[in-house]
């Protein structure tokens, strides 16, 4: 009886995975890069380049600083025996402004140079 049971049942075999973890990075990948998310290899490398410009201190020359708030705390932290010239920095500041919004505006040109390869467009 023990012999019947083991012919009884047949050896169960599992289906083929068909959604292995690399086929589903490499669609993840296509979709990215057709809907532009991505950086756009060698042709976007110029458009991945910061378009922020940044102020820097005038007593340490310490750079990356956004606005004039933060260049006040840091000039308090750090100078705080020299005078702070508010008019200077926020002059400084109007001027990156505008030279900010001149970057991303050639930014957004040179994305839309690169187009988009995707089928939902």
């Amino acid at each position: 009886s023990t012999h019947q049971t083991i012919t009884r049942f047949k050896a169960v075999t599992m289906p083929k995975k068909t959604k292995t973890a690399g086929a589903i990075a490499d669609k993840v990948h296509a979709t990215k890069m057709g809907n532009g998310g991505a950086g756009g290899g060698k042709a976007g490398a110029e458009v991945r380049k910061s378009s922020k410009v940044t102020m820097s201190c005038d007593a340490c020359m310490q750079p990356n600083f956004t606005g004039v708030q933060d260049i006040k705390a840091h000039w308090d932290s750090k100078h705080s025996k020299l005078p702070f010239d508010e008019a200077k920095y926020i002059e400084a500041f109007n001027i990156n402004k505008q030279a900010t919004k001149d970057a991303v505006d050639v930014r957004q040109e040179k994305r839309k140079e690169l187009g988009r390869d995707s089928k939902r467009i």
